[in-house]
């Protein structure tokens, strides 16, 4: 009897004490006035963890002589994450009910706060902002005007003499947020001027901190298109400086997983010029190679990558891939005593360290072909035509490109992986589109209907993923993705 009367007494004990701080909190952050922005998002952050948002907004209106502007303004980002709230947890019987009164109120206050503020005040911009993200939820027409506006604001705001540049960096960051890559950067770049005009010491380590903390990185919060910003003003400011090995090898990396593969390239070749001896060099020599034969149609200079790659290291699962794509180049250029020497090499060599089953089974499809006499498989067939002679040495085209749920892998693991197509509008017919996937597809064999598949992989070394999309009327467009598998 006691044990069931204490496991019921404890859980209202503990919901007693939680109230009781709670308002605690509460009373405190009164007694102080509510006198700054700390102050209100320390309360925002007691009431909204615990989806209060309703009470949140009581609790100010009752406190809205207190600092009008900010009390307005936080009411209005407490029903904007709280209509969030509503949707994503599916919580639709109030989203219906109430959801209109929500916005209404929500555009109401913002627009109050907006009034109460100056475009010298970091409020007035962060209103703004909200007021744009709002429209942008709304996906209504006018939202392109709130964008235009909220731009406006930032660069005058940038433009007044003292002022808090993380204000600046906060709408940079909600653009990149929601996919806005062009304006964001824009809004990056003005932070990132006034960031080095405020930097009187250690400005290079500073700088290159930032950069490394932008960088991509699976799974985790970076913004690696202004990394490379970053990265670009370090050395405008001091052309002179030489990133040390790992910071070199992430500038290169970060480039590559944006897919910006003609910066990646030569950031590549520094890596291997100022630090031959680098653990990294294996992989930068392979990835340098693939680059000069599918991206700048460079067949001489991949061979001589990849050729240097088997020369310089001791056996290991790159160089099976570098025999690999030695011989496939070799195959596809019709030197076929030449594609079954590389081939044997793989063969022999892998022997040796028992982990390149992918690529076994690729060259024993190779092989086959020889021996059968008949062309390269189809697809890749295709992607080669198109990277080493109709696209050759030309910009990608952003028609076509290929996302996945992580580039760095662990043999095993499983990643889904799936195709961006966008052709051109053609009225209200639909576009049948052919998908031509090659390359290193793992387990997996997806049909020229599937735009996107799940794989995994055995052999532990950099993957390559190719993809050529058709049209009815042609090509639409190619795009290459690095992935690299390590125990």
């Amino acid at each position: 009897m006691k044990n069931r009367l204490s496991s019921l007494l404890i859980p209202i004990l503990i919901s007693c004490i939680f109230n009781f701080t709670f308002i605690c909190y509460a009373q405190d952050s009164s007694e102080s006035n509510l006198s700054g922005e700390e102050d209100f998002k320390k309360l925002k952050d007691s009431y909204l963890e615990n989806n209060r948002y309703s009470e949140f907004v009581d609790y100010l209106k009752e406190k809205r002589d207190t600092n009008p502007a900010w009390v307005s303004y936080y009411i209005a980002l407490a029903r904007h994450q709280q209509l969030q709230y509503l949707e994503e947890s599916q919580e639709w019987q109030e989203y219906f009910d109430k959801g209109e009164e929500y916005r209404q109120e929500l555009i109401k206050e913002v627009l109050n706060a907006i009034n109460l503020t100056q475009e010298k005040d970091p409020l007035f911009v962060y209103a703004k902002s909200l007021l744009w993200e709002f429209h942008r939820d709304m996906q209504v027409e006018e939202e392109k005007d709130y964008l235009l506006g909220l731009l406006s604001t930032v660069r005058k705001y940038s433009d007044a003499g003292d002022i808090d540049i993380s204000v600046i960096k906060y709408v940079a960051d909600k653009l990149n947020n929601y996919g806005e890559r062009t304006n964001s950067l824009k809004i990056y770049n003005i932070y990132l001027g006034k960031l080095v005009s405020s930097l009187k010491e250690d400005r290079d380590s500073k700088l290159i901190s930032l950069a490394k903390q932008l960088s991509y990185r699976d799974g985790q919060i970076c913004n690696p298109f202004f990394a490379e910003e970053v990265f670009k003003k370090l050395k405008e400011i001091s052309p002179d400086l030489t990133l040390d090995e790992e910071t070199q090898y992430l500038r290169a990396y970060n480039l590559e997983k944006i897919k910006q593969y003609s910066g990646s390239y030569p950031q590549y070749q520094v890596l291997v010029e100022n630090y031959p001896r680098s653990a990294y060099c294996s992989e930068a020599l392979f990835k340098m190679g693939l680059m000069c034969a599918y991206i700048l149609g460079d067949i001489p200079t991949a061979v001589d990558y990849l050729n240097e790659l088997i020369e310089r290291f001791p056996l290991s699962p790159n160089i099976i891939a570098a025999f690999y794509q030695l011989g496939l180049i070799s195959q596809y250029q019709g030197d076929i005593s030449k594609a079954q020497e590389y081939y044997k090499r793989l063969l022999d060599n892998s022997a040796k360290l028992s982990c390149c089953e992918d690529y076994i089974r690729n060259v024993q499809d190779r092989l086959k072909e020889i021996e059968e006499k008949q062309p390269l498989e189809f697809n890749l067939k295709s992607f080669m035509d198109f990277s080493m002679k109709e696209a050759k040495g030309i910009a990608w085209s952003n028609n076509v490109d290929i996302n996945v749920q992580a580039f760095r892998l662990v043999p095993q693991q499983v990643v889904r992986v799936s195709s961006v197509a966008l052709p051109e509008e053609s009225g209200c017919f639909q576009i049948n589109l052919e998908y031509l996937w090659a390359g290193d597809l793992g387990n997996a064999h997806p049909g020229n209907n599937d735009d996107s598949f799940s794989t995994h992989y055995t052999s532990p070394t950099t993957k390559v993923i190719m993809l050529v999309v058709i049209t009815p009327t042609g090509i639409l467009g190619h795009s290459l993705v690095f992935l690299d598998v390590n125990y």
